[in-house]
């Protein structure tokens, strides 16, 4: 791959993202190689607990607002989407659930306080996550603490909350089997800095920073 963006002039090789677009493709082609409906929260788990990219390639989705949380796509297939989460102290996403999708939660760096909501525990209505922050409720509830790479697992239709209460940054990295987020709390990705596992031609494509443009290398 690398000879092949060079064969086509002087440009600049981003290794880090080639070696990271290797993890993840490896992490599609096994799970759509599973029957759908036969993806657990358990199977979830076993795929993604060994999943390492490198810190340079998470440092680019890092983005900061005063606003609210702010989460950076790394990639979407029709089965996976793969994004970063960054809180700032006093930051949270308050009581929701996320339908039918599975969630693996890791934990980069920082304190994340989670919550997982259930019917005994709470009697009310868990609204679903394309709801309005504003028109969701705070959960009051026991709650757990997670720390640099911890993972947290949501299953199909569990409520749940997340909140940096500590004085720290907090950044967490998400897998969701099933429809992405629906909420309005995405910002835009550099194009220079994202990729997309294309399963059509079978191939990943990313953005050399130098022109501008799509380049696509095929296995």
């Amino acid at each position: 791959i690398i000879n092949k963006c060079q064969s086509r002039g002087d440009r600049i090789i981003n290794c880090e993202t080639i070696v990271n677009s290797f993890i993840l493709s490896n992490l599609v082609r096994k799970i759509e190689a599973i029957p759908p409906q036969r993806v657990d929260i358990n199977l979830l788990y076993s795929l993604v607990k060994d999943i390492r990219l490198t810190d340079a390639f998470i440092q680019r989705y890092i983005e900061f607002s005063d606003r609210n949380f702010n989460r950076k796509l790394i990639f979407r297939t029709w089965s996976l989407t793969v994004y970063v989460i960054s809180w700032k102290p006093g930051q949270e996403s308050r009581m929701h659930h996320h339908g039918f999708a599975l969630d693996a939660i890791r934990v980069v760096y920082g304190k994340m306080t989670h919550w997982l909501i259930s019917p005994d525990e709470f009697d009310g209505y868990v609204p679903f996550e394309a709801c309005r922050e504003s028109d969701r409720k705070r959960y009051e509830g026991p709650s757990q603490t997670f720390v640099s790479g911890d993972i947290v697992m949501i299953n199909s239709c569990q409520g749940h909350q997340i909140a940096n209460l500590s004085n720290e940054d907090l950044v967490t990295l998400h897998y969701r089997f099933g429809l992405p987020p629906e909420d309005d709390n995405w910002r835009s990705t550099n194009d220079a800095e994202m990729f997309i596992w294309n399963q059509a031609e079978g191939c990943f494509d990313f953005i050399l920073p130098s022109e501008g443009g799509w380049a696509s290398i095929h296995r």
